[in-house]
Parts: structure tokens; C-alpha cells; sequence
């Protein structure tokens, strides 16, 4: 048997243990999803964008974005698509990993089994997310280098500087491992002329694609990166966050900060290679003063294989290869249930007090793939657009809400991932902000500029950001206005909004009148049903026993209460909390009465008592909230 091939069947036996045991983890996260609402545009003829008729850049793995969108083209199912392309990538990652490893057989498996027990290589080799693409253009960009680098010709550089554009545009924050390798040709290229000719042609697809998304988009870079660095959270704050990123993975994954922290240090003192660790360190820097991620370990995983990838590139001493497997079996074993053994029934919903979450134990047993309470990935149904609708204002699984709700219906995220007004308004300060999940208030009235009523908005400044953005990512693609108006919105100044008090201060989310109450669709519930504990009667004939107080919980929308004939009582005594603010509308048979409910002072809950007119028809109360935020309690007592 030659050498090649023994290389060979290794090579193969490893990849299928590692295929089964990603069937046993693979999943997909709500991320992805609002990724895949983006794809199902455009695959459907709606364009690359969240919101049909709205050019927002709401995905940042360009690359990744139009491998899936061909992917589903060959598929019809945005679901399989996803766990097909992550698998066969990092398939290929390995394949690359071991076929290239320069370390002995037992030195390539101890690096094959750190890959199998870190929980951040194993949860993003799926999660629908770039991740494993991202494996795959760092081990070929490493070797691309490596050759480069031997042969000390400029004429060499066009392949790895072609990878490294590729990495940027499926992860642009991957540059960071590679920005010290791009120095190192630059350095020690003969003519300095002659390599930035060709390193220009090389990066010609990021070029190109920079100048799409500012021409289509209205801005050179993803609207999801403007949304979470653009949120007034200070430095210190970021940094700190980082460092509380970093120490979870220690108490969580231990295995995959061990085998970043020797690789570092091991390769700091070899000159060999030196190159990459730099680059290594340099991202680490990147994540920590970000503030790292929400999801556990998801920014650790590409510096995790970088790593592995830095460590069998060169022949290992036998000291060294010792302590690589003393940090495999002593930090690597304690994960073999969360990796190795991780089965169907696999959960984690648990986020700690930093905002960081283990997202596939949050998600498995709804987007498992072997989740006994999921059956299969069917295709979603991507309806015929028709008129668009507002679906309301939301940022929690944002992505499931918008597969399920189709193209004709439209999103306000409030995290503003999607959102290319929100993301030019800082966060909304709090003590408990949660990384990745940055809160915006919403200006006064959005609702009705999102869907075209741009006059309703109170704020004067406000409304010229509006007019300006809206001309960039609703006008006519090719009018001469928008394109002056994406010039603007890249070169001069913005019409500023007065950002403190997105930023620090209670804004009213909503001013509506009587003639909006009929129109806002709310939460509906029957005066029936307000408190099934003291109901008496038929199904057909129940009624809320008199005196008996309950809980009503709902969201933005707000809640209608239905009242039908003769069940009224005489009055209906609600107790709202101190920090909201409502409309209440009395709708009548078409005539609308409204009492607005600012927010006590007093910090104490408030009453408020509405006299139910007597036998009337189509009866109903609306409470809308004024602020708005994800969930509101109101207590209800009715008098007869």
C-alpha cells in the first residue's frame, strides 16, 4: 500500500467519525433564519433583502449568503440547503486540515479529537451560520501563504490574496487573522508597485462587491454591523463584556481557550509561522474590545481551528506535542457530553447573567436535527407577494417569525440587524444591556413611516433621517436624487436627531389618535374569557363573575377586549404599572373615545375606572401601549 493511499483511508475513516457525529449536533439557529428570509427573497424574484421593497444588506457572510442562495436554487429547501453546505464544508476543512498536517499520525488524531471535543468547533460546524466556510477559507488561505511566502516571488501573491477577499466577504472580521500575512508579502515583495497592482486585481470580487452594496444598498458595509457598533456603549463596557466572553468559554468549553492559549504561546517562540499568531492575537484583541457575541463560543470557533490548523502545519517537538495532549484529555474530556455524546434530547435554555447562552441547547429540540419534537425540514411556503403588511416590532427569533410570515408581511427589528434607521440611533441606555441584542427606541410614530406615512412622525430631525434613508432604500434604483442622497448618507453629515435622548431618555414609541384605533391591529380577546376561574355557565353563555381581579399579560400590539351584548358590567377598573404609558380607545359601533395614561411619577401602580356603556353593539376597549417593549401586565377588576 503506497503512502498516498494509507494518507487516504486515514483521512476517510476520520472524516466519517466526524460526519456522524455532526448528524448527532447539527442544527440551525434564528440568526440564520433572518439570513434565509433574505435568500427565499431573492431566490423568489424579490430581490437579496429582509423586507420586500426595502434594500437593506441584513445578512454580513456575503459569500456564504450566495452559496446558500445557489444551494436552495439546486435543493427547493432553504432548510437542507443550510445543513448540506455546512456539512460539505467542513468536511473539506478537515480533509484539508489532515491531508496538509506535517505531525505524525498520533500528533494529526490528538488534534482531530481537540477538533471533535470543542463545543464551538462542533455547535457552528451547522448552526446555518458562515462558520464552517469560514474553516474551510482559513485552512486554504494558511497554505496559500505558507507557499507564497517559501517561494518569496511576487507573482505568487495573486492566489492568497484572492483568499484572503474571500474570507472578508464571508466574515469581514476574519481579516484580523490575516491582516499580518498581507504586511509580510507586502514586505518582502521586490517591487512595491508591481504587488499592489496585482494585490488590487486580486481583491477585484471585494472591490466589485463593495461597490454593488454602496450602489444597491446605499452603504459599502452590511447594515448588521452599523446596528451593533453604532450603539453608544462606551469602550470599558465593551471590553469588560469581552473579558466576561472569554472567561465563560473557560468555565464552559475549557478545551477551547486551552488550545488557543497553546497555540499562542507556542508559537511565539518559533519564528515559523510567527506570522498566523500574530493574526491570531490580533483577533482575540478584535473580539474581546467588541464585546464578543451572545452566542457562546460562535467567535472562538474559527480562532479555534486557526489554531489546530497553526499546530500540524509544522513538525511538532515531542514536548510540545505532549502538552497538546494533556490539554486535550484534561479539558477536552469534561465536553464529551455536550460533543461527543450529545444526543436528541439535548437542551440548554439557559442565559446566564453576562447575556451569553449556549444557542444550540436554546434551540436544538425546535431546529435539531435529530430533535424528536421536530419532524423534518419541510420547505417553507413562500407565498406571491401581495400588499405589504406590518407585522409589528420585534427583535426575539426575528428570523422564525419572518420565514413563517412570508414575503408579504413586514418587520420593524428593533435591534435594528435589519432596520437601516434604527441602526443609525444609539441603543437605548441600560444597566442590563445584553450583548449582540442592542435596543432601540422606537421615534415616535415609525410604525406609520415604515409604511409610508412619514408626515406622522413628531420629531422634526427624526423625520429628515427618515426622508433621506428611505430615499436610498426604497427610490428608484437608478434616479438621480437617490443617488445624490446615497452620497449624502456616506459623505456628509446626517440629519442628527437628538441622540441623547434615544439614548438616555423615556420617548413616547406612539401618538395615535381615535381615527388610527379602528386600524391597529392588537391582540384580541373575549370579555368572556378575561378570568376562566370564576366563570360560570354554557360555553355560549359564560360571564365574568363581578368583583373577581385578574391578570392580563400582552405584547407591543397592545390587547382589544371584545365586550359582547348585555355581558357589559357597569365598569371595568384596570391597573396599569407605573412605567407605562397607554391609550386606552372605547370603540362603539364606530364612534371612538380615547383616554391617554402617562406614566406615575409616583412609581406606584395606577388605577384607571371606564364606565362600559350599556347594552351597545360591536362593544371593545383597546389598550395601546405607548412605550413600547416586548410584555405588559395589567390587572383587570370588573363592577357590576
Amino acid at each position: 500500500m503506497t503512502r498516498n493511499v494509507a494518507k487516504f483511508l486515514f483521512v476517510t475513516m476520520l472524516l466519517a467519525v466526524f460526519s456522524v457525529l455532526w448528524f448527532r449536533v447539527a442544527w440551525i439557529s434564528d440568526d440564520a433564519l433572518i439570513s434565509m428570509r433574505s435568500v427565499l427573497n431573492l431566490t423568489n424574484g424579490y430581490g437579496p433583502v429582509f423586507n420586500v421593497g426595502e434594500r437593506v444588506q441584513a445578512y454580513t457572510h456575503t459569500l456564504w449568503f450566495f452559496a446558500l442562495a445557489g444551494t436552495e436554487l439546486l435543493l427547493k429547501n432553504i432548510y437542507l440547503s443550510s445543513l448540506v453546505l455546512s456539512l460539505l464544508s467542513s468536511v473539506l476543512a478537515i480533509a484539508v486540515l489532515i491531508w496538509h498536517s506535517r505531525t505524525g499520525i498520533i500528533l494529526t488524531t490528538m488534534c482531530f479529537l481537540a477538533l471533535i471535543l470543542s463545543k464551538a468547533f462542533m455547535d457552528f460546524s451547522s448552526s446555518g451560520l458562515e462558520v464552517p466556510l469560514s474553516y474551510l477559507l482559513l485552512a486554504l488561505s494558511m497554505i496559500s501563504f505558507e507557499r507564497a511566502h517559501r517561494h518569496g516571488s511576487a507573482d505568487k501573491i495573486i492566489q492568497p490574496v484572492f483568499l484572503f477577499g474571500l474570507c472578508y466577504l464571508n466574515r469581514p472580521d476574519l481579516i484580523f487573522f490575516l491582516v499580518p500575512a498581507g504586511v509580510m508579502l507586502f514586505l518582502n515583495s521586490g517591487s512595491k508597485i508591481g504587488f499592489m497592482v496585482k494585490a488590487v486585481f486580486a481583491l477585484s470580487p471585494v472591490i466589485l462587491w463593495t461597490l454593488f452594496s454602496l450602489f444597491y444598498y446605499g452603504n459599502p458595509f452590511p447594515n448588521t454591523a452599523l446596528a451593533k457598533l453604532n450603539t453608544g456603549i462606551g469602550t470599558i463596557e465593551r471590553l469588560e463584556q469581552g473579558g466576561r466572553y472569554f472567561f465563560h468559554s473557560v468555565v464552559t468549553d475549557p478545551v477551547t481557550p486551552a488550545i488557543i492559549l497553546v497555540a499562542c504561546v507556542l508559537g511565539l517562540f518559533q519564528s515559523a509561522g510567527r506570522t498566523f499568531v500574530y493574526g491570531l492575537i490580533l483577533y482575540l484583541l478584535y473580539i474581546c474590545y467588541v464585546g464578543g457575541d451572545f452566542m457562546e463560543g460562535r467567535f472562538l470557533a474559527p480562532a479555534y481551528f486557526f489554531s489546530i490548523f497553526l499546530m500540524v502545519m509544522r513538525p511538532t517537538a515531542r514536548s510540545r506535542a505532549i502538552l497538546l495532549s494533556v490539554c486535550v484529555l484534561l479539558f477536552g474530556v469534561p465536553n464529551i457530553s455536550k460533543t461527543i455524546l450529545s444526543g436528541p434530547d439535548y437542551e440548554h435554555r439557559e442565559i446566564n447573567a453576562d447575556g451569553i447562552a449556549d444557542e444550540r441547547g436554546f434551540y436544538y429540540q425546535r431546529w435539531g436535527l435529530l430533535s424528536p419534537k421536530r419532524r423534518g425540514f419541510p420547505p417553507p411556503e413562500w407565498r406571491t407577494f401581495t400588499d405589504l403588511q406590518l407585522g409589528g416590532i420585534v427583535c426575539h427569533q426575528l428570523g422564525q417569525r419572518g420565514i413563517d410570515s412570508g414575503p408579504s408581511v413586514s418587520w420593524i427589528d428593533r435591534c435594528a440587524l435589519t432596520d437601516p434607521v434604527l441602526s443609525r440611533l444609539p441603543a437605548r441606555q441600560r444597566d442590563d444591556w445584553r450583548i449582540g441584542h442592542y435596543y432601540r427606541q422606537i421615534p415616535t410614530n415609525y410604525e406609520f413611516a415604515h409604511v409610508g406615512q412619514i408626515d406622522r412622525l413628531i420629531d422634526a430631525e427624526t423625520k429628515h433621517l427618515v426622508e433621506l434613508v428611505h430615499s436610498v432604500v426604497r427610490g428608484d434604483l437608478w434616479s438621480f436624487q437617490r443617488l445624490k442622497d446615497v452620497f449624502r448618507l456616506q459623505f456628509y453629515s446626517l440629519p442628527q436627531p437628538t441622540f441623547d435622548i434615544y439614548r438616555n431618555y423615556d420617548i413616547s414609541s406612539r401618538d395615535l389618535q381615535p381615527e388610527d384605533a379602528a386600524a391597529f391591529h392588537s391582540e384580541i380577546m373575549y370579555f368572556s374569557t378575561i378570568d376562566p376561574k370564576h366563570q360560570t355557565g354554557t360555553e355560549q353563555d359564560q360571564v365574568t363573575e363581578a368583583g373577581a381581579e385578574t391578570e392580563l399579560v400582552f405584547g407591543e400590539r397592545g390587547l382589544q377586549i371584545n365586550v359582547p351584548d348585555g355581558q357589559a358590567p357597569r365598569f371595568l377598573h384596570l391597573g396599569i404599572q407605573a412605567e407605562d404609558k397607554f391609550s386606552v380607545f372605547i370603540l362603539n359601533d364606530g364612534q371612538v373615545s380615547q383616554v391617554r395614561f402617562p406614566p406615575s411619577e409616583s412609581g406606584e401602580h395606577r388605577p384607571l375606572t371606564i364606565a362600559v356603556p350599556s347594552r351597545l353593539k360591536n362593544y371593545s376597549i383597546k389598550l395601546i401601549p405607548g412605550v413600547i417593549r416586548t410584555r405588559y401586565v395589567v390587572s383587570v377588576e370588573l363592577e357590576e
